[in-house]
């Protein structure tokens, strides 16, 4: 067993968590965290969620400028939120693109409202399904994301939703 870690720091400003894993490691499944334990690992937020004043077309709060990304020391949160809202909709693409249906999640942390694009594949894949229109989730565990730049902005991205329910998976 060597004692070199298997991870290499690949952090590019913001995302300080990003490292590369040594393909020769391999992983163990060694179990399944509690609805406790993934409480006990929220971040405590007490302002805004990085840097708020900037939203797309069909988002609220959910976009950073690349140049205040130096300001920034991380790229995920994972915050509990009261009352968590997905909404499907069709939106047309940006600058010629062509649209597509899209989950979004919509809650308030901190007296701020977010409506932020989901990327949690398996609340993706079945709500994207779902005729458009808001579906209450309730009080959920959300890990949240901040993308690298691209078109001058940094994304928020809501990267995974727990629930002590998993039906929002069904």
């Amino acid at each position: 067993m060597s004692s070199k870690s298997p991870f290499a720091a690949t952090s590019a400003r913001h995302q300080t968590e990003n490292h590369l894993i040594d393909p020769r490691t391999s992983w163990q499944k060694r179990g399944t965290g509690t609805w406790e334990q993934v409480k006990a690992a929220q971040d405590a937020i007490f302002g805004p969620l990085w840097l708020n004043g900037y939203s797309t077309y069909h988002g609220i709060e959910d976009k950073v400028p690349d140049s205040s990304l130096d300001e920034v020391s991380d790229s995920l949160k994972l915050i509990e939120v009261p009352e968590l809202t997905l909404r499907v909709a069709f939106e047309p693409g940006w600058q010629g693109r062509p649209g597509s249906r899209k989950v979004r999640g919509s809650f308030a942390l901190n007296h701020c409202r977010y409506l932020l694009a989901i990327t949690d594949p398996h609340v993706e894949a079945v709500y994207v399904t779902k005729p458009d229109g808001d579906y209450p989730i309730g009080s959920a565990i959300l890990c949240v994301s901040l993308s690298e730049p691209i078109h001058g902005f940094a994304f928020k991205l809501i990267a995974t939703v727990i629930t002590k329910d998993p039906q929002i998976h069904k």
